[in-house]
């Protein structure tokens, strides 16, 4: 999920899923994505939660506001926010001031209970990148000083075909065995990127695995049926969706549209949504316009899906 550079319009929605405990869902332009096994996890799967691409440089300190707002104001709401610095860790063995500063922050405004994970980015070249590399990033992520500390990978760039999935099996493996990761309760969690239904089905199978991002293009494109139906041949626990460039049109149906993807497609695990346009804009470098109703209607869901939760 690099930065967009593509000059249509589209809506960015991301799913995901997860074969055992957790599951998300997410399309970039339109992204969809599958959550596979978050091992050891205490995660409450049952609630929708919210897959933020926070590919902003946090200088002013107030550019993130938006996103501690939304979690101060909503503690029941779950969040997976995939931190960027420099299109991966950058070089050096702690983030920059800034963004010290900036994680630090985002952690004190996190509930006691709530669900907030942070995620580094590295990019895997649709499998053409040295392993090597990608070692390097995730090791560097790790190696990040406890207080900005992530609690898993973004392996943007997946490729799914049969020959590359020893070399995601192994990436997750990774990220699932390092120390920093493996002694917590909650081990490293794994988010791989291809954007698009996997062409091997394998990769649903992949032991460290937690999410696979099933659907990345504009709205227009997807298939809600098409996609529907496939959901019935894998796990449906969590999903997770992203979505930007929508219309105002569609700003009037955007709870109509988060419920049917949270309902309709079993998605619980992820779901992000932006007016932002392609053409004009990265639409993952700022927040929009809809930002805070996005954050509302996904908050009406997972109340109500504690209140159903806590009523068994």
């Amino acid at each position: 999920m690099r930065r967009p550079c593509s000059s249509q319009s589209y809506l960015l929605f991301i799913i995901a899923m997860l074969s055992a405990l957790f599951h998300f869902v997410a399309p970039t332009p339109f992204t969809a994505a599958k959550d596979l096994q978050e091992r050891a996890t205490t995660v409450n799967t049952s609630i929708p939660r919210i897959i933020l691409p926070l590919y902003i440089y946090p200088n002013p300190k107030s550019v993130w506001e938006p996103l501690f707002t939304a979690i101060k104001s909503n503690p029941t709401v779950a969040f997976t926010i995939i931190i960027n610095p420099n299109s991966g860790p950058g070089k050096t063995n702690s983030p920059a001031s800034n963004y010290v500063a900036a994680i630090e922050n985002l952690r004190s405004v996190v509930a006691p209970g709530q669900v907030v994970r942070l995620i580094g980015y590295v990019p895997t070249g649709y499998g053409k990148r040295g392993v090597d590399k990608v070692k390097a990033d995730v090791n560097r992520y790790a190696g990040w000083p406890s207080a900005v500390k992530m609690d898993g990978i973004f392996f943007d760039e997946t490729i799914t075909s049969s020959q590359y999935l020893s070399k995601y099996t192994q990436y997750t493996a990774l990220v699932k065995n390092i120390k920093t990761w493996a002694n917590n309760s909650t081990p490293g969690i794994t988010v791989l990127n291809p954007g698009t239904w996997p062409q091997d089905p394998h990769f649903f199978n992949i032991p460290g695995a937690d999410h696979i991002v099933i659907y990345e293009d504009k709205l227009s494109n997807f298939n809600y049926a098409q996609y529907k139906q496939k959901n019935c041949i894998v796990n449906q626990q969590q999903e997770a969706s992203c979505s930007h460039s929508v219309s105002e049109k569609f700003h009037l149906l955007q709870h109509s549209f988060v419920q049917s993807i949270v309902n309709g497609l079993d998605s619980n695990g992820g779901l992000f949504i932006t007016n932002l346009d392609i053409a004009d804009n990265d639409v993952y470098a700022s927040f929009s316009s809809i930002w805070q109703a996005f954050i509302n209607s996904v908050a009406s869901l997972s109340h109500q899906k504690q209140i159903v939760a806590a009523s068994y």
